[in-house]
């Protein structure tokens, strides 16, 4: 489930908000999802400047992360068919994509006072590059060649930023608890791989830029992805992987072969074999530890 539309200047998702579906709905504001069950806007619902009011008002985050819970009760409940083992038999994806903390960051209305984010007073942190004189930046490209000084009122302003984002990320927290806590008790977890991660870095500062997403420096590019599940271990690999490699390992952890998948081809490589590289064979869903195998006959290191 994912914010669909509002533009940047909604404050924090309020209004305007319409979700996909698991059918291919496409959603769009002021029309219906397409071949889709979920629709964002009630047939015959209040207009206002010409467009339908939306089917949810309220904190964007936390519509979609009870949408997803009630969407994890209908494939994962007492009904959903399972093997011995206590997996289910159809496997399932479920992406929960809030817009936090998307600009401009606004929190839900109980995260916006009080919080530890307050007492700590946390600010941006001052990496080597936040804030530096002028005359560093002088042989770099142009945008950045061209920044003068960051002035008190502009740290000030990137602080308060830092902290508005901050608050809004406890609504995502919640999310993400929630699903876990939804899984567990659906007795799904020991059998879900969990991903966490976001499409891009940050600018606060660094180079002397405020808040934005411009360069292609690390802390703009750089973007973390966690991830739990059975078979994973911590490990280190020397081999590199990318987000054209997402899309065939999350087929691969279902159990699907990404070479014989319906479609175009992917451009990515399926990273199982190394995310499961100390696997034990009991320890995985019988469907990834078959797709596992295949895959490693294909490199060449049967198991």
């Amino acid at each position: 489930f994912a914010n669909g539309g509002a533009e940047d200047t909604e404050p924090g998702g309020y209004l305007g908000c319409s979700f996909s579906d698991f059918a291919g709905g496409v959603p769009s504001n002021g029309t219906y999802s397409r071949n889709g069950t979920y629709r964002s806007w009630r047939p015959g619902a209040p207009t206002a400047g010409g467009l339908r009011l939306p089917q949810h008002g309220g904190y964007v985050t936390s519509i979609i992360a009870n949408l997803s819970l009630e969407w994890l009760q209908t494939v994962g409940g007492s009904r959903a068919p399972r093997d011995a083992d206590g997996a289910l038999l159809t496997p399932f994806v479920l992406t929960v994509a809030p817009k936090a903390p998307h600009y401009p960051a606004t929190p839900a209305p109980w995260y916006e006072e009080g919080t530890w984010v307050d007492e700590e007073r946390v600010r941006a942190p001052r990496t080597a590059s936040f804030g530096v004189a002028p005359s560093r930046l002088a042989d770099h490209h142009g945008m950045i060649a061209g920044q003068g000084p960051l002035l008190p009122h502009e740290v000030s302003a990137i602080d308060r930023q830092f902290r508005k984002r901050w608050k809004a990320l406890l609504s995502v927290d919640d999310a993400i608890a929630a699903v876990a806590a939804s899984l567990e008790s659906l007795r799904l977890w020991r059998w879900t791989y969990f991903f966490v991660t976001s499409d891009h870095g940050y600018n606060l500062g660094q180079h002397n830029l405020p808040s934005c997403k411009l360069s292609v420096y690390d802390h703009s590019i750089r973007v973390p992805m966690l991830l739990r599940g059975p078979g994973v271990s911590p490990q280190s690999f020397a081999e590199v992987g990318s987000n054209v490699d997402l899309a065939p390992t999350f087929l691969s952890l279902a159990g699907l072969d990404p070479p014989s998948a319906p479609g175009p081809p992917m451009d990515g490589v399926s990273l199982l074999p190394w995310l499961l590289a100390a696997a034990a064979p009991a320890d995985l869903p019988a469907a990834t530890r078959k797709q596992l195998a295949r895959e490693a006959v294909r490199l060449g290191t049967p198991r």
